[in-house]
């Protein structure tokens, strides 16, 4: 009947939580401060930006071009 014991039940899951949580620790997952980014080059930031400039612009222009077809398409028989 100990198998139905709750005190022995307990030991499964602190083992659990010891075998992924000391790991992490020692990985590196916490203790830092991680609220700063990264730092970028800066000519990979005005590349990107220069690839992104008209990104939105292109988007609207590719879903109206979608709706335009799919609306002239429901109306033909």
């Amino acid at each position: 009947m100990a198998a139905h014991d709750f005190r022995c039940r307990m030991g499964a899951p602190l083992i659990l939580l010891l075998a992924l949580g000391i790991p992490s620790l020692v990985v590196g997952c916490g203790g830092q401060d991680t609220s700063k980014p990264a730092p970028v080059d800066t000519a990979t930031a005005k590349k990107a930006q220069q690839y992104m400039a008209n990104y939105r612009e292109q988007m609207i222009e590719a879903n109206k071009a979608k709706a335009k077809a799919k609306a002239s398409g429901k109306t033909s028989p």
